[in-house]
């Protein structure tokens, strides 16, 4: 098993096909845009605390599904994910949304190394964090399903209509369940 001392030292560059995929908030943590960086000209979105372990996340998580046919690189990726998206869980700053979609995406990642107990609890905390985020309530609901609980995938989105009564990606998918 890999560690994180075994990291190449180009672990943390990007690559011009990752940074494509990457949101536009990341493009800052490109080597070649460091410099707005260094001049104070980037402003991070309102409650983006520890952005560059976040983005490094979701590089991470390109690395590991690029990983095709290598399941110990693909491990490697996903613990690298992890230990990134970890970072800026345990930091705790940041807004109680950005707290939360951080508990998602290593969710996912936990999802995709198969430690899907480990996504349960990412996706419960994400919406004890932040109540009013119909994401969460989603990613959780999709999860339950795939671990074929339908009526725990139900009551999940009920929940999360009872915070938030508008929420039509909630709505919808409580829709498809009956």
């Amino acid at each position: 098993m890999f560690v994180m001392q075994n990291a190449k030292a180009d672990d943390y560059g990007v690559k011009a096909d990752e940074a494509r995929l990457l949101p536009a908030y990341c493009k800052p943590i490109i080597p070649a845009n460091l410099q707005h960086l260094a001049r104070g000209s980037y402003h991070a979105p309102p409650g983006f605390f520890h952005g560059q372990h976040f983005c490094h996340g979701l590089k991470f998580m390109i690395r590991a599904q690029r990983a095709i046919g290598d399941k110990k690189l693909r491990d490697y990726r996903l613990q690298q994910a992890v230990g990134e998206f970890s970072y800026v869980v345990n930091a705790n700053e940041g807004s109680p949304v950005y707290l939360a979609y951080t508990r998602i995406q290593r969710a996912k990642a936990y999802e995709m190394g198969g430690k899907l107990d480990l996504a349960l609890r990412d996706l419960a905390d994400a919406v004890r964090i932040a109540p009013k985020f119909p994401l969460a309530y989603g990613k959780l609901s999709d999860l339950y399903l795939k671990l074929g609980k339908t009526e725990e995938a139900k009551s999940v989105l009920q929940a999360g209509l009872k915070r938030n009564p508008n929420a039509k990606l909630l709505k919808q998918r409580l829709i498809k369940l009956r």
